[in-house]
């Protein structure tokens, strides 16, 4: 390498000695008024168009992903689950993730198929689907969830490859037949109606991020069963206080308008345990009380 060369290091994002202020989760500050007034979480949009953009499928890729919508019959409704995900033909479309070899006792705990189907049937109970065909898209890294899906859930039409999810185990998660199944259950579950899935797994966040440019606003369109959202390297996630709330002991904390804080968990009872970073204190407040913060940051002109 002569002087003359420019080179550019890229490190770890987690890595990052001196992180630049646009990180995520920040959004453009010029975009922030009109993404607000149509979007519940600004920054998801924003990186959904730049996952949109930088991911384009190539011809190959393309006829790939054709082949497989026809053979699955991929039609709307449909939930997608991801065990990660779940798949449809008619306008709502349900996916399912469930993942199982690598991620359980070590980054994720495990969760049952009663677990991912309950929200699953919450969404289609919405819809009033009485006597209609209900699908789900099933992602998965264990072919046996699909024998226990239907076995258990009969009036569900399960649609996804239990030959695929073998490429998926440990042994060969690095083969060509891998990285083809996991880019279409990527694709399947972004085009879902609905996510079933954990946030632990980056497969569950990624469809959720993409899902957002193919949608006005799908910010809601998850359900998931471990983790708040998070970007992997993100600087901070801050939410802040739409309601007052006055703790009633039980571990809850009190909460004035605008507070900021920084979010731990959100449970199944409705309520999300917090700190509160005015006064320092920590514990639970009711969920609809807070809202993401949005983070507006001036960034390089682009254009």
């Amino acid at each position: 390498i002569d002087g003359e060369d420019q080179n550019l290091l890229l490190p770890f994002v987690d890595y990052l000695k001196s992180p630049p202020p646009y990180l995520p989760l920040a959004v453009p500050e010029d975009l922030v008024p009109r993404l607000s007034k149509f979007h519940g979480f600004p920054f998801i949009w924003w990186i959904g168009q730049i996952l949109k953009y930088l991911l384009q499928p190539q011809e190959t890729t393309q006829k790939l992903i054709a082949e497989a919508a026809n053979k699955l019959d991929f039609r709307k409704p449909i939930v997608g689950q991801k065990d990660n995900t779940l798949n449809a033909k008619s306008p709502f479309c349900y996916r399912v993730h469930i993942r199982r070899t690598d991620k359980i006792n070590r980054e994720a705990e495990f969760h049952s198929v009663e677990e991912y189907m309950q929200p699953v049937e919450e969404f289609y109970n919405t819809l009033e689907m009485r006597g209609k065909t209900k699908r789900i898209y099933l992602a998965t890294d264990d072919p046996e969830v699909f024998k226990e899906i239907k076995t258990k859930y009969p009036k569900y039409e399960v649609i996804g490859s239990p030959e695929m999810a073998k490429y998926t185990t440990l042994e060969s998660r690095y083969s060509d037949e891998s990285l083809s199944g996991i880019l279409l259950d990527i694709h399947f579950l972004s085009r879902s109606d609905y996510i079933v899935c954990t946030f632990s797994s980056q497969v569950g966040r990624l469809a959720y991020e993409i899902m957002q440019a193919y949608n006005v606003d799908a910010s809601e369109r998850y359900f998931s069963l471990d983790d708040v959202y998070y970007y992997g390297g993100q600087t901070h996630h801050y939410y802040e206080a739409v309601y007052p709330h006055k703790s009633n002991g039980d571990g809850e904390i009190d909460l004035n308008v605008d507070d900021v804080l920084n979010i731990n968990k959100h449970y199944f009872n409705g309520s999300s345990k917090v700190k509160n970073i005015r006064t320092g204190q920590e514990g639970l407040v009711p969920s609809f009380k807070i809202q993401e913060k949005t983070e507006s940051v001036l960034f390089p002109t682009y254009p």
